[in-house]
């Protein structure tokens, strides 16, 4: 015979698991999905760049760049590096 567990574990359980949800980036993290799904153009950063050349080239905001590539610092980022330049969200 398989014990019932009661209905206040069930729901405590399920508000801990929604608060131990860490957001990223004021984001909800969702494993499985990143933020290239709707990525059709890509550039890659060349030396001396900074978000604001590569939205300026791009005609898209600089906040749209650091929001796709999960970007803190704008001013250091790695040569070579590929980054979502696409300006669908």
């Amino acid at each position: 015979m398989s014990e019932k567990l009661p209905t206040k574990y069930v729901i405590f359980m399920i508000l801990i698991l929604c608060i131990s949800s860490k957001p990223v980036n004021s984001r909800m993290f969702m494993p499985g999905l990143t933020n290239y799904f709707s990525c059709d153009k890509i550039h890659i950063v060349q030396e001396h760049e900074t978000c604001w050349t590569i939205a300026r080239q791009y005609h898209i905001p600089v906040q749209l760049i650091k929001w796709k590539n999960e970007i803190i610092n704008c001013n250091k980022l790695i040569e070579g590096k590929r980054i979502c330049v696409s300006n669908w969200i």
